[in-house]
């Protein structure tokens, strides 16, 4: 939701299609996923991975609906700044409990 909310801010200004806001985008994302991953109470790392594609899988999806109806198709997922987003979004939780585990 959060991605979404920078992403219509940026539509609003016009800024969306420039370098900085696509960084700004990616990098609401993987904050948000960091912040996430630090609240979730897990066991192991694999269980942080499957909370990531779980959440991987929702945004594809919102993006699917949401993006399609404004590119015409499937070339917003071909994008690296996408892609990039996608990644952190995995990731992010994974190097926020990691952080958390050598806190404790």
């Amino acid at each position: 939701m959060v991605i979404f909310i920078v992403a219509s801010i940026l539509v609003a200004f016009k800024m969306q299609s420039t370098t900085a806001g696509q960084v700004v985008i990616v990098l609401s994302g993987a904050i948000a996923s960091y912040i996430l991953g630090k609240k979730m109470e897990v066991s192991s790392k694999m269980e942080v991975l499957k909370y990531s594609f779980c959440w991987l899988v929702v945004i594809a999806i919102l993006d699917y609906i949401i993006s399609t109806k404004f590119t015409g198709g499937m070339a917003f997922f071909a994008s690296p700044w996408v892609l990039a987003e996608y990644a952190l979004i995995f990731l992010a939780p994974l190097l926020s409990a990691k952080q958390a585990a050598k806190q404790a």
